[in-house]
């Protein structure tokens, strides 16, 4: 009889115990999920705070700094207060969010993008253009023109030429129509002393948007270029 009481009760102490386990589960679970809708909410209220004319920064960034402290595997607030500090001049502070951001979503281009530009302006060229290239490697990334854009922007400034070309040529193939893609590719060949290249780039801006400034100014370059080419074929 003992041992069969003995067995009785251990069974009904190890069903306590589960059962213990099992609500401490299901409190943990209840508590992560709180969190996690304040958390969100902190954020939607920041992103309202930005939306406002003027955005409000200052109350955007109260409510990003609690949404992350209320949940810090929220990837977007992170990504939001990236912005903040960003629009802040903070620019050390900037990369810390975004790269937080990243490590809670490794494929979340648009933090990877703004990781480059938060590199650029901290004057860390190297490490922005491995930011971009990340962004563009994500074949899901929605805006892969941004990158592009960027990356083509500061080989320009490197002067390296021929990368930026390829770079901004990306976007043209995303953005046919980029106005401001088609006038820099021109003015680039131009630079290279290669004004022929240049030629098809400022016609496609003028019939694009002919009445624009960038057209005609672009009409004062086709003009050039045409004049020096008769001034060669006379020589």
């Amino acid at each position: 009889m003992n041992m069969r009481h003995n067995l009785n009760l251990s069974i009904v102490r190890i069903g306590a115990f589960f059962l213990l386990l099992l609500c401490v589960g299901c409190n943990a679970k209840e508590g992560r999920i709180k969190k996690e809708k304040e958390s969100t909410s902190y954020h939607k209220l920041g992103l309202a705070h930005l939306s406002e004319t003027p955005p409000n920064i200052q109350k955007a960034y109260v409510e990003f700094l609690k949404a992350v402290e209320a949940d810090r595997r929220n990837h977007e607030a992170f990504y939001a207060l990236g912005h903040v500090y960003f629009q802040r001049q903070e620019y050390t502070k900037a990369i810390e969010a975004f790269k937080k951001a990243l490590s809670l979503d490794p494929n979340y281009s648009e933090a990877a993008n703004y990781l480059g530009k938060a590199f650029e302006f901290a004057g860390r060229e190297a490490e922005a253009i491995l930011a971009y290239q990340e962004a563009i490697k994500n074949l899901q990334y929605a805006t892969p023109q941004l990158p592009h854009w960027n990356l083509g922007l500061i080989y320009l400034k490197q002067k390296k030429y021929d990368t930026a070309l390829a770079e901004l040529k990306e976007v043209l193939q995303i953005e046919p129509q980029n106005a401001v893609v088609l006038r820099q590719i021109g003015e680039i060949y131009i630079e290279m002393g290669r004004p022929q290249e240049a030629r098809p780039f400022f016609e496609r801006l003028i019939t694009l948007s002919p009445e624009s400034d960038s057209a005609k100014e672009a009409q004062i370059k086709l003009e050039t270029i045409a004049n020096n080419e008769g001034k060669n074929g006379d020589l």
